[in-house]
């Protein structure tokens, strides 16, 4: 494979805010984007490094971050410890605002006005474990819990080695709902130290050891953890009637089998949801059960943004997402 491909001398470097793209870098002699990425995925940063400083060495022209080459962002502080790379296709607003050294509490601030109709899709941004970001990349939409993600290949993949150790992922869920399996997945498979996702509330994983799961002698064992989130969603229709506790207030009935009544007297079932495509008080709390049960088994702290508590999180939901008056809610999940 040839990796010292000539870019062409007509190209120019951009200038966004007086911050370097990597859109149209400036003449060098290296390897197309798409090599370079294949080489930084098997050799890390380090390789594509080398190649650089050869071409400098070759008077190529000036050396510039793996980040500008191998991705299509604009880099701020280039090549200085708090460099953070931003992908160019994301909000011009939202690619002013962030800036190099902050930290996830002002990032998360962000991104929690970034939501429907504003934005239909998700957007990441990884932490290294000093809490600095250090790249913020736009995903995709979807309709069902889980169909909108963030490519965490492409996220991490300028990240240097130390960087990635007991990094922190946070990202928008569109349709607010907590973190999905695919999130549980990636934070074992890249042994995130944590995952977040800004949705009705801030949902977080945060693994207590050091890994999620041994992937030394597994490589594939984070999918264990993917699949055990499903598992534990798919046991949410079964545990849902247990968790209501009354059925009935000044002698109405409130609940029946796994249905609550609403404000205009109709049924809401909070176990299963006859359309995935809709948002559903089911999507939202089977989703949160999962996350509790995967936490409970992978050594792990659940937090949910209020008390850490299902009952709790079902009745805010219910009354402020699902036209339930507040007094029924809380009667119906024991909360008096």
């Amino acid at each position: 494979m040839d990796f010292l491909t000539q870019r062409s001398r007509s190209h120019r470097q951009k200038s966004v805010a007086g911050h370097r793209t990597s859109a149209a870098p400036a003449t060098f002699w290296l390897g197309s984007p798409a090599s370079l990425l294949l080489l930084q995925r098997a050799a890390g940063n380090q390789a594509v490094g080398n190649i650089l400083s050869a071409q400098v060495r070759r008077g190529a022209g000036p050396m510039c971050s793996p980040s500008l080459v191998l991705q299509r962002d604009i880099v701020k502080d280039p090549g200085q410890p708090n460099e953070v790379a931003i992908d160019q296709n994301l909000p011009g607003d939202l690619i002013d605002r962030i800036q190099p050294g902050m930290g996830r509490e002002a990032v998360e601030a962000i991104l929690r006005e970034y939501r429907p109709p504003r934005v239909q899709y998700e957007i990441g941004a990884v932490f290294n474990a000093s809490g600095r970001v250090k790249r913020v990349q736009k995903g995709t939409g979807g309709k069902d819990p889980g169909s909108a993600t963030v490519n965490m290949t492409d996220l991490t993949s300028t990240l240097s080695p130390a960087d990635k150790t007991n990094m922190v992922l946070t990202h928008n869920h569109p349709k607010g709902y907590p973190l999905s399996a695919g999130d549980a997945g990636q934070a074992a498979k890249h042994n995130m130290a944590e995952v977040r996702a800004i949705g009705f509330t801030t949902t977080s994983l945060r693994r207590k050891g050091d890994n999620w799961v041994n992937t030394a002698d597994d490589p594939i064992a984070w999918l264990q953890v993917q699949s055990d989130f499903d598992g534990f969603r798919k046991a949410w229709p079964a545990a849902c009637g247990r968790q209501l506790t009354q059925r009935k207030l000044n002698g109405k009935a409130v609940v029946v089998d796994t249905e609550i009544r609403m404000r205009d007297e109709k049924w809401l079932n909070l176990a299963t949801s006859s359309d995935a495509s809709v948002a559903s008080p089911a999507s939202f709390l089977d989703t949160y059960w999962a996350c509790m049960k995967t936490a409970a088994k992978y050594n792990a702290t659940f937090e949910d943004g209020l008390d850490n508590d299902l009952a709790a999180y079902a009745i805010k939901l219910l009354t402020e997402l699902f036209n339930v008056e507040p007094e029924v809610a809380r009667y119906a999940f024991g909360k008096k």
